[in-house]
């Protein structure tokens, strides 16, 4: 019989890059299997939530699910926080 086990989706960084990749797998990552990775975190529910955490990964978010919930509040609307973080930025320097 084969495993048909869902892949669940993680972010992974590069070593000795700020670059972060969202990937699928059948089981937990660890250094021996995905020895590319400085660190991993995951599983997200949905990749909107992946894309949303490397698009924004130092928002105050402090779980996985915080992150899902920001993804579904602020589809579509990106742009829009953007725009905010350059006001704030603004009028706090």
């Amino acid at each position: 019989m084969v495993n048909m086990a869902r892949k669940k989706i993680y972010v992974g960084k590069i070593f000795d890059s700020e670059t972060r990749v969202i990937f699928r797998c059948a089981f937990t990552p660890t250094k021996e299997t995905h020895n590319l990775y400085g660190w991993v975190i995951g599983p997200f529910r949905t990749v909107r939530a992946a894309e949303w955490y490397v698009m924004h990964p130092f928002a105050q978010c402090t779980t996985i699910s915080e992150y899902e919930r920001a993804a579904l509040l602020y589809k579509g609307q990106s742009e829009l926080i953007a725009g905010y973080r350059k006001h704030l930025d603004k009028v706090n320097s």
